[in-house]
């Protein structure tokens, strides 16, 4: 069994019309969306689309929804021990083809990497926070995951506070992130740290495309693949056949031509 795991409040549903459009392309996965405020005709919906939704608590989805994401992929692991494979990713993206022959590979985390940021250094964007496979042998990696982020670093992992300091110092004031806040960046800058390892350790290159490259992080088995297959950013609001893509991520772009600018731009009520 697979299992995808999504976020979601009632403002942002619309942004996930396609979403639930190529549900069937996943139709071996079960999906679960968190959410915290979602309508009853919103959740109708998701029944119609055989969406399991699980209620959080507003206060948590509104002071840690990033960090939040380890917890959920945690309880779905101990829930589910013996599936082959989970994939964690963001609710305004919509599904080409099916990928679980990504599953057939060894890891306990695979991570969608994003090629243009790793060309340019944007060291918080390597890798997607919104966009990630893994096994149930990723149960430790995910809790140290939240040691690290609690703990606002970690002398085993120094990418972590390479990366928080270019956000934290030397930034306009409203382009000036912290690690303390919980609700923000948090999940991206751990995930993008693993990648950082890999670049350092790899003459400050990283080669990612279809097919999983393969690395050890603290113990555990990481594969990288290419976000262009497995997340494209910045897709348009399209639906069409298509040859190694497997995910697109709408972003901005994409969200303001299914639900228009103004609606696009607000990602959660808060």
């Amino acid at each position: 069994m697979f299992k995808i795991i999504t976020m979601c409040d009632s403002n942002y549903f619309d942004c996930g019309k396609l979403f639930l459009q190529t549900r069937n392309v996943v139709k071996d996965h079960e999906i679960v969306c968190y959410h915290p405020d979602m309508t009853s005709e919103q959740l109708k919906i998701l029944d119609n689309h055989n969406i399991q939704h699980i209620k959080v608590h507003k206060y948590l989805w509104d002071t840690e929804m990033q960090f939040m994401k380890f917890q959920n992929c945690l309880v779905q692991i101990d829930d589910n021990p013996n599936y082959e494979g989970f994939f964690l990713i963001d609710w305004d993206v919509f599904f080409v083809n099916d990928f679980k022959h990504l599953y057939d590979y060894d890891f306990d985390l695979c991570i969608t990497v994003r090629p243009k940021e790793v060309q340019k250094r944007i060291l918080r964007s390597l890798g997607c926070g919104g966009g990630f496979f893994f096994k149930p042998s990723a149960k430790g990696l995910f809790k140290y995951a939240q040691q690290v982020i609690m703990s606002g670093g970690d002398k085993r992992m120094p990418e972590y506070d390479k990366i928080w300091r270019t956000l934290e110092k030397g930034r306009p004031k409203h382009k000036t992130h912290y690690r303390s806040d919980l609700r923000w960046w948090v999940d991206q800058i751990f995930i993008s740290g693993i990648v950082l390892r890999y670049i350092n350790d790899h003459n400050q290159s990283i080669k990612v495309g279809l097919n999983p490259i393969f690395s050890v992080f603290n113990e555990y088995k990481i594969a990288f693949v290419s976000e262009r297959n497995y997340n494209a950013i910045k897709s348009d609001a399209v639906i069409r056949k298509e040859k190694n893509v497997f995910v697109r991520h709408l972003q901005f772009h994409g969200r303001k031509q299914l639900v228009g600018e103004k609606r696009a731009m607000v990602k959660e009520t808060l």
